[in-house]
């Protein structure tokens, strides 16, 4: 059948009026009150910042209060808060939570900078809260985010704000950094044991310290310091009973009880989240002797260092070459090492067991094992990989090399020769005389080493891809990980294999 067309001018058009709003698209024969929040933060606690901010939670409670057609949610606020990054901001990410759970429909907030410094959180922030028909308004700039056209001018505003964050971050930092380099400092007296503000000393603390340090150089370990201490009933600078290994540590490093400061050990890699990173000479440190009065003398705290930096090196030769290396093949869980004994109690052997054996309801199927078994299935094992590739050979010789790093050890010496040869020609004292003793030996256990290392990477070099005898340093350097069954079936997971 023949279609037949109908002419432009018979068309009829009728247009329906829009009847929805901005109110969720409710006819407004069922409008209610929008649920409107406010936020609110200020980035300091100055006490000026601190008015503004009690000055806006008072603003938006009124201003949202007045409004007929608004129902008051409540004022979220953030003090003394960046807003380089949302992670941080409790009562920023309570705000999001609520409006995404349907709490909040508007949001009022003072400018773009207020709410996030950070474009792409503030993007993706909005996004999600327009997905939700979640409306906010930026009232200095006149932006409210359900206008299709507020992101480009969202992101460009942003933008800005962000760009004036990294200004400001980079100028309080060249200004820290100004002051390092003329020697000015200070500290969290509040939590520093032993000063009071201005580095006044504490006469009752820096009692404190200096027995910790006396018992430290006189043999005790840090265990038996922190049992020492609650014995006498000594309480930590914040008023704990009970001492932190890792706060004796510290406490027993840190040069500035001997009246030193090492300024800049830590820096901030990335202004908007502002990580805090160790110093590994990324950026300049300052070194400033005497720039205030000690708790102890220099010499006190150079032994100190000298039996720290000896005690570390004997932790590091007995350190456990199979510790992480081996895992059991029923559970999943690492082998730790343990002591077995006979039933007499006079013989004891060396075992590994799987971690998860000693928990209850843990791992039953896999036994423990000898080392000696582990030790001479790798050497089988590796025999073998070097027979099918061969030019794995001088890969894993290079990797020893490099595990036994002979550049470190020369560098401790040559630091231990520098110090002795300073120490002797400074005025003889009993506690100096001590130190240049104690250095004498660790330079002693430094050559030896150096000794040590010279053999070793002799023996690799000479290496001809066949293996007699299990090598603890091919062991480290080729094996990623151990896998063992309950039946003692081992499978060797070879690095670069």
């Amino acid at each position: 059948m023949a279609v037949t067309a109908l002419k432009t001018e018979d068309r009829k058009i009728r247009v329906i009026p829009a009847y929805a709003n901005d109110n969720n698209n409710l006819n407004p024969k069922q409008k209610h009150k929008l649920k409107v929040a406010a936020y609110a933060r200020v980035s300091t606690d100055l006490e000026e910042q601190e008015k503004s901010y009690v000055a806006q939670v008072d603003y938006y409670k009124n201003y949202i209060t007045k409004n007929e057609d608004w129902e008051f949610v409540e004022v979220y606020a953030d003090e003394g808060i960046s807003g380089l990054n949302t992670k941080k901001r409790d009562g920023f990410n309570r705000m999001i939570a609520d409006a995404l759970s349907g709490k909040i429909n508007l949001i009022l907030t003072k400018s773009i900078s207020r709410f996030a410094r950070n474009t792409v959180d503030t993007i993706l922030t909005i996004r999600k809260l327009k997905e939700k028909d979640i409306e906010v308004i930026f009232e200095k700039e006149n932006i409210k985010t359900l206008d299709p056209r507020c992101e480009m001018v969202l992101t460009i505003m942003s933008s800005l704000a962000q760009e004036e964050s990294r200004s400001i971050s980079q100028n309080c930092t060249w200004g820290q950094r100004k002051r390092f380099s003329d020697g000015k400092y200070s500290v969290a007296y509040s939590r520093f044991l032993g000063y009071d503000n201005d580095f006044k000393i504490n006469e009752k603390e820096a009692e404190i310290v200096k027995l910790v340090y006396d018992l430290f150089i006189n043999g005790k370990t840090y265990g038996e310091i922190r049992d020492e201490l609650r014995a006498r009933h000594i309480k930590t600078v914040t008023g704990k009973t009970v001492w932190e290994i890792s706060v004796i540590k510290n406490l027993l490093k840190n040069e500035k009880y001997c009246g030193d400061a090492l300024l800049q050990k830590c820096y901030t890699k990335d202004y908007i989240t502002k990580k805090h990173v160790k110093n590994n000479g990324n950026v300049s440190q300052y070194y400033v002797e005497k720039g205030h009065e000690g708790i102890i003398s220099k010499e006190v705290y150079e032994l100190a260092q000298i039996e720290i930096n000896k005690r570390e090196k004997q932790k590091v030769r007995a350190r456990d070459i199979f510790s992480g290396k081996l895992y059991c093949k029923e559970c999943g869980g690492k082998y730790y090492k343990n002591t077995d004994r006979s039933d007499d109690l006079k013989k004891s052997w060396t075992v590994y067991k799987c971690d998860n054996k000693r928990n209850k309801g843990g791992c039953t199927l896999s036994h423990s094992i000898k080392i000696g078994v582990v030790k001479d299935k790798f050497v089988e094992e590796l025999n073998r990989l070097l027979v099918e590739k061969s030019s794995l050979k001088e890969l894993y010789k290079s990797q020893v090399i490099d595990l036994i790093d002979m550049e470190k050890a020369e560098i401790e010496r040559d630091t231990l020769n520098r110090k002795i040869n300073e120490m002797e020609s400074m005025k003889k004292t009993e506690i100096r005389a001590e130190c240049i003793t104690k250095l004498k030996e660790e330079l002693e256990i430094t050559n030896k080493q150096i000794e040590i290392n010279k053999n070793r990477v002799n023996k690799i070099s000479n290496f001809s891809g066949h293996l007699n005898e299990f090598d603890e340093d091919l062991f480290v350097a080729t094996i990623n990980k151990v896998i063992i069954d309950k039946d003692h079936n081992l499978e060797f997971v070879f690095n670069n294999e």
